[in-house]
């Protein structure tokens, strides 16, 4: 690959220093001085040339954008909420058992969910003496 200069990237010298700067949005934006300054700068015009590809893909329908989930309810209203869920037989059954699930999580964490606590879930049941669990 050849050495050259990144478009949208200003290494500009001031009494003897060399200050690293990177376009983006239409502005110039400081990225720091010597060296460091300039690898910071081109990054982040990488970053910011990467991302406007990945949003004319977007746009042009390439690309589903990726979805967040922060907790169990979230990523729950989510499901829910596919036509090809709500269109399956079981739908208004898995509604009933997603409600019994949100009861016991909640609002929790979708990162501190963990096998231990399906396993707590299922023994809520056992100890009243329920012999159906409603999900698990």
């Amino acid at each position: 690959m050849a050495k050259g200069k990144m478009k949208g990237v200003t290494c500009i010298e001031r009494n003897g220093s060399v200050y690293g700067y990177a376009r983006t949005d239409g502005h110039r934006v400081y990225c720091g001085q010597g060296d460091k300054g300039k690898k910071l700068a081109e990054a982040g015009r990488a970053k910011y040339v990467g991302k406007q590809y990945e949003n004319r893909e977007m746009n042009a329908g390439l690309k589903i954008k990726k979805v967040e989930f922060k907790t169990i309810k979230d990523l729950s209203n989510w499901y829910m909420q596919l036509p090809t869920v709500q269109a399956k037989k079981g739908y208004y059954r898995k509604v009933n058992a997603t409600g019994h699930l949100l009861r016991y999580f909640g609002n929790k964490p979708l990162h501190s969910a963990e096998g231990g606590d399906q396993e707590h879930y299922r023994n809520q049941f056992v100890i009243k003496g329920d012999k159906k669990i409603p999900v698990g």
